[in-house]
């Protein structure tokens, strides 16, 4: 493989730029979860028959001994996966 150069030499960052720019990519990885979360529960709950199947979809999975789900179980349930997508479609 070429050994490639780049045409232009740019200083080592900082410690405070990387901190900054770790900052950055939290926060924007952040907000699109929280906006796509905000709609999927906006619309399950202005649709009760939709909140409805969720639930009911839910009370047949397994919970560990703190009451809580396994991811692994959850990914299993295609109601339960389909809405945060269909919520990014709208935005």
């Amino acid at each position: 493989m070429a050994d490639v150069k780049p045409e232009k030499s740019y200083p080592e960052p900082t410690e405070r730029e990387l901190v900054d720019d770790a900052i950055v990519m939290v926060v924007a990885g952040s907000e699109s979860t929280m906006i796509t979360l905000t709609h999927a529960t906006f619309h399950l709950l202005k649709n009760p028959l939709i909140l409805q199947r969720f639930k009911e979809e839910l009370k047949d999975v397994p919970k560990d001994d703190e009451g809580l789900f396994d991811y692994n179980d959850l990914g299993k349930l295609p109601f339960l996966v389909r809405p945060p997508f269909i919520a990014q479609r709208r935005n």
